[in-house]
């Protein structure tokens, strides 16, 4: 957003100065300020010139010798200008001036030598002092001819252009809530809130009243598209161009001037934050208008004559031929303003914010005056709006006058807000004592009307501050306007008692420290997946999954119901860089569970280029235990894969990625995962961390047994077998080795156990030990075992 100080003075008399203050306060109290520029800058050391005499260059056919005067002094000017004429006023750049030689390469103009001949200055063409929108060249050495215009010569350009203002640049995320302050008005109104200027008597304009009936007829077929509308209709319009005034200003603020009709509307939108438009009613064929949702597959050809196909509940015009308006975003091309334009219709509708906010996203066309409908027009400045744009049409057109009464449709009737602010609220919350004389100067410079009570006021809000809902904004508003700066830096005191640890959040934070600790590294993915990924991992998607209604891609157009498919594809990412390492993830899983939904929490922890037991290590660590698993699924290997057992419940899986698998994500590598649901865990009512008990103070004894199995066999049986010959003073198992090489047969893989012995109330005698220790043989054999 541009705000012109020299627009806002036509309502503001500026009483402060210093532009650098200027600039903090409005930054501080109102908006933040991007750049503040005179405008004027590049124009200094150039002044209103005249050419007194031109002779030729007697070594160059193509340039001229210029005598050019500044009222007090003469220049020789060498100059290849096309329309050179004595008498002639230009823009003449002295020494020291800044210009850009043929609009491109910027230079300082300096005392030369051109083909022998002195040159003292430059005789500017319009791009070369940027003002090639505001005098377009008809011809490509076409110098600025400024001689039908009432200027002084030696006036500085800026000044004699009136271009001698200062733009002000606002971050428009910093005024998302202030539909107000998408316009001059609403700044002149700030400026003057903040005592940074006062305001001028303003001048009424009443329309003529006129009681004949309307050339066309409009309906609003869905009344909540348009909250209010307003039209009128004029005749004797003339299509020029718009006085030079209103084009600097436009220009100021970044528009281009196009006509007098279409700079009018544009001037009004930022004048007074209301967008209008002006329809040819020469060009539009029906009388019979209608303002309604589009339908999908509709097309329009908007202004720039682009077409755009439409998708649903867009908001259009149509005239029972064809749509020729996008509203709130652009005209269409076939009602459009034109040189030949005599009859218009001049409209100021207020649109839904929503839904001009969809359409300018799902077309991808933005406009000025998009951005304004996108915060929410307040009802009331409609009618100002086309009230100041039918002003200034009769001012700019003569010969025009409304032609029709004024149709007003008011689909939202609006009411006043009337809110409480107490004094000892502003108290509080500012933390600081504020007269009421401020308090009462603040809110009634902004618009608002107050009313003593008892405990403070009764504040009735202005229709166009559609920010304000409760009385913390009220206070806002005070302590903006007193200035935060000026509420001196406290800290807060409060009582606040520890808050008690979630057992859930705390175990879950457990068992992400410890595997920190054990050498892995978090990772996160989204939440959302897609088809690709899901077929390459194995998986298949069901009606059990929860689809997202508009997603970006494919790639990411449903809720995952496992971790796996991203964090392979995590692994296959971070391949790249390292072949070896380990990841984790703990994250929600998301199932459809009747009309609504359940989400799983989920851990994954995965090991790259590293022994399954490595992972099965960690897991037990944690205190699960590993068995058996029964019948593999696609994504584990059918030999390589366990279930993990807590409390006697199965609650995750063990085992090596499947091969066929690894080779669609291009992992060559081995890659060992376990996936653990954290949800059945956590309804077990496992809180806190890992228990603690004592140091025993008796010592243990080790003993290691080699036995011998069959490949195909399974170990855990013979695990299982050692640990339930006496739980009591068996307090460890662990195996150390395995064995496959040419000293035993192919058939056969040996496993050395070592066993701990301890007694937790003595120390155990070798007898002890020795008869645990038989029986721990005799039932590994059971179990299928030969001791070695």
């Amino acid at each position: 957003m541009k705000i012109s100080l020299n627009w806002l003075s036509d309502f503001v008399d500026i009483t402060e100065k210093d532009q650098e203050k200027m600039k903090a306060i409005v930054t501080a109290n109102t908006a933040e300020v991007e750049e503040w520029e005179s405008l004027g800058k590049e124009l200094e050391h150039i002044v209103v010139g005249e050419i007194t005499a031109i002779k030729p260059h007697p070594n160059a056919d193509k340039l001229r010798l210029c005598t050019v005067t500044d009222g007090k002094e003469n220049y020789p000017i060498v100059c290849g200008g096309s329309n050179l004429k004595e008498g002639q006023k230009i823009a003449l750049a002295k020494v020291g001036a800044t210009c850009k030689w043929h609009g491109e390469e910027e230079v300082v103009i300096k005392p030369t030598k051109i083909r022998d001949e002195e040159s003292l200055g430059m005789i500017c063409a319009s791009e070369e002092i940027g003002l090639g929108e505001l005098f377009p060249k008809k011809s490509e050495k076409e110098i600025l001819d400024l001689s039908g215009m009432d200027l002084k010569v030696g006036t500085p350009l800026s000044e004699a252009l009136g271009l001698d203002d200062t733009v002000v640049e606002i971050d428009n995320h910093s005024l998302t809530h202030r539909a107000d302050l998408f316009s001059q008005y609403g700044f002149a109104r700030e400026f003057a809130a903040n005592g940074l200027a006062k305001w001028k008597k303003a001048e009424a304009f009443e329309m003529s009243d006129n009681n004949s009936k309307t050339p066309i007829e409009i309906t609003i077929k869905d009344k909540e598209v348009c909250s209010r509308y307003l039209g009128v209709y004029i005749t004797g319009v003339k299509v020029e161009d718009s006085p030079e005034w209103m084009q600097k200003r436009l220009m100021a603020c970044g528009i281009r001037p196009i006509s007098n009709i279409v700079d009018i509307t544009n001037y009004v939108m930022l004048e007074l934050g209301m967008p209008t438009h002006a329809f040819d009613l020469g060009q539009v064929k029906g009388k019979t208008w209608t303002m309604r949702k589009s339908k999908k597959g509709e097309k329009v050809i908007t202004l720039d004559e682009q077409e755009h196909e439409l998708f649903e509940d867009i908001i259009v015009i149509d005239d029972g031929n064809e749509i020729f308006d996008l509203c709130g975003i652009m005209g269409g091309l076939h009602s459009g303003i034109k040189d030949s334009t005599e009859k218009v219709w001049l409209h100021a509708p207020v649109y839904h914010p929503t839904m001009i906010r969809k359409a300018r996203i799902g077309l991808g066309h933005a406009s000025d005056a998009s951005t304004i409908y996108e915060k929410g027009i307040d009802n009331e400045v409609a009618q100002k709006g086309l009230e100041r744009a039918v002003q200034l049409i009769l001012e700019l057109c003569p010969d025009a006058q409304v032609a029709s009464q004024t149709i007003d449709i008011k689909n939202v009737e609006t009411k006043a807000l009337t809110l409480p602010l107490r004094t000892s609220q502003v108290k509080r919350l500012t933390g600081i004592e504020i007269a009421e004389k401020e308090i009462e100067s603040s809110l009634t410079a902004l618009g608002f009307e107050i009313k003593k009570n008892k405990e403070g006021y009764d504040v009735t809000v202005p229709s166009w501050r559609t920010d304000i809902e409760f009385e913390s904004n009220l206070v806002e508003e005070v302590a903006r306007i007193h200035g935060y700066d000026n509420i001196p830096n406290t800290t807060p005191e409060a009582d606040i008692s520890p808050i008690p640890l979630n057992p859930e959040r705390e175990h879950e934070k457990y068992i992400k420290d410890s595997l920190v600790s054990f050498g892995f590294n978090e990772t996160y993915s989204f939440s959302f997946i897609g088809p690709e990924l899901m077929e390459k991992t194995g998986m298949e998607t069901d009606k059990s999954f929860i689809e997202l209604m508009n997603p970006i891609s494919s790639e990411i157009s449903i809720m995952r119901q496992s971790l796996l498919p991203s964090m392979l594809e995590s692994i296959s990412k971070n391949l790249r860089y390292r072949n070896k390492f380990k990841l984790f993830e703990m994250a929600r899983t998301y199932f459809k569970d009747g009309k609504d939904h359940r989400e799983d929490i989920n851990l994954i922890a995965a090991t790259v280029d590293e022994d399954l037991r490595i992972l099965q290590g960690a897991v037990e660590a944690l205190g699960f235990k590993v068995q058996p698993g029964k019948e593999a699924t696609k994504q584990q290997h059918p030999g390589r894969h366990a279930d993990l057992i807590l409390r006697g419940q199965k609650v995750g899986t063990i085992y090596e990625l499947h091969p066929a698998i690894a080779k669609n994500f291009d992992l060559k590598a081995r890659i060992t995962i376990v996936e653990i649901n954290i949800t059945a865990i956590h309804a077990m009512n496992i809180t806190g961390t890992a228990k603690f008990k004592d140091i025993n103070k008796y010592p243990a004894v080790k003993l290691d047994i080699s036995v011998g199995i069959k490949r195909k066999s399974e170990a855990g049986a013979l695990e299982k077998a050692i640990t339930k010959t006496d739980q009591k003073l068996i307090t460890n198992v662990e195996l150390v080795d395995e064995y496959t090489g040419d000293k035993i047969g192919k058939d056969e893989r040996a496993l050395t156990y070592s066993i701990t012995y301890q007694a937790t109330d003595r120390t155990l005698t070798d007898e002890e030990v020795q008869a645990v220790h038989k029986k721990v043989l005799e039932n590994v054999e059971k179990a299928g075992g030969a001791i070695r």
